[in-house]
């Protein structure tokens, strides 16, 4: 379903930070829906890097008393020696952070148990090539997953995601709680990691039983959004990267539409047991191009244009055109894009950042480098009536 002309024209508004044009930069904004907190996640690499500039842009642009109490975040990676980098420099506390060990994943992989072999290739172990030996996943989406279900990154990831929770809606009965999720799918980490751990997450926040967990949603970045330089199609990383983007891609969209399929995503993660629907309430696709004459990287690209959209979400501004046409000159506050977008139906064509829908590759070679989800879709029957 397609966005009305009156959505269009209230999305094109709140876009218009996206281009850095029009807000007023005299004050720093302030959070409008005091019941409403956001938790951040980044995924792997390039998830953490947009993390990074999510933080620093709430920093400078919104009020710190504002967005300490309404936001927090976290990393979750499989390159330890990134996520210490970003902590001894201050970027994130270790509270902030979420390691996914190596210890034990390449033995899990020669050796699967019962859970994992439901869906690990069973080549895997002969094509490894030092992936699991080290930091990241090496560009393999099996090996990210291998690394995010492991039963020690399972328990450190529902610890993190709970504490993270806790600390923002303790003492705060109404809270309407978001989940918003960066994920690359270009790498390993992120492409491997974000259908399960997304679905992990909101099981978990879910069932604590403090204030009111509302949603996921993604900002998933494509292959192209991933890379320090315009690549092209004929680069090998270019190459490898779309394979996992395609086969990123094809999974986030079935995910994203069980519930139309009267489908359920189940699975059993060692003794924690996840039933959902619809992995996202919406997914925005970021492909990191820009006419910005400031950035030409896309990764730079993409991490500042998420930056500028998760402000606008948590704070709207006020765009020049409203404070002309208001009385007195006030101006008017932005409504918040996932308001916005609230009662649109998830639809990623919709939501491309950047690019037009047409570009986005949807054909066959989604197949490639399936991570295998299969086992975990069940068809439910619904009470009529």
């Amino acid at each position: 379903m397609a966005l009305t002309p009156e959505q269009r024209k209230t999305v094109k508004k709140n876009m218009e930070t996206l281009k850095g044009d029009g807000f007023i930069q005299r004050k720093k904004r302030n959070v409008t829906d005091s019941d409403t907190y956001y938790i951040v996640v980044g995924l792997g690499g390039t998830g953490g890097n947009a993390l990074a500039e999510v933080k620093r842009e709430l920093e400078k642009r919104v009020e710190r008393e504002d967005y300490e109490k309404h936001v927090r975040f976290l990393l979750v990676d499989s390159a330890k020696e990134e996520v210490e980098t970003f902590i001894s420099k201050k970027v994130f506390t270790s509270d902030e952070t979420c390691v996914l060990p190596h210890i034990g994943a390449k033995e899990s992989v020669e050796h699967p148990t019962p859970f994992m072999r439901k869906w690990l290739n069973p080549e895997l172990k002969n094509h490894l090539d030092g992936a699991l030996e080290g930091d990241g996943a090496g560009n393999r989406r099996q090996c990210g997953r291998v690394l995010l279900c492991s039963d020690a990154a399972l328990l450190t990831l529902r610890d993190k995601i709970s504490a993270v929770f806790r600390a923002l809606v303790t003492n705060v009965p109404d809270a309407q709680c978001n989940l918003i999720v960066l994920a690359g799918i270009a790498g390993g980490t992120g492409s491997g990691t974000v259908i399960d751990a997304t679905y992990i997450m909101s099981q978990t926040l879910e069932s604590i039983g403090v204030g009111h967990f509302d949603g996921a949603y993604g900002f998933i970045f494509l292959p192209p959004a991933s890379s320090d330089t315009i690549a092209h199609a004929g680069q090998l990383g270019f190459a490898t990267g779309n394979s996992n983007g395609y086969a990123a891609l094809k999974e986030i969209e079935y995910h994203m539409t069980l519930r139309e399929r009267n489908e359920r995503f189940i699975m059993d993660y060692d003794g924690f047991e996840v039933i959902q629907e619809n992995l996202f309430k919406q997914c925005f696709l970021i492909d990191g191009s820009n006419r910005s004459v400031l950035y030409s990287e896309p990764k730079t690209i993409a991490a500042k244009t998420v930056a500028d959209c998760i402000v606008n979400i948590v704070a709207p501004g006020q765009l020049q055109s409203d404070v002309e046409g208001a009385a007195g000159g006030q101006g008017v506050q932005q409504g918040s894009l996932l308001t916005t977008l609230a009662d649109v139906p998830a639809n990623i064509q919709d939501f491309i950042i950047g690019q037009e829908p047409h570009f986005i590759p949807r054909d066959s070679y989604y197949i490639f480098n399936a991570t295998g989800y299969s086992e975990c879709i069940h068809y439910q029957t619904r009470a009529s009536g």
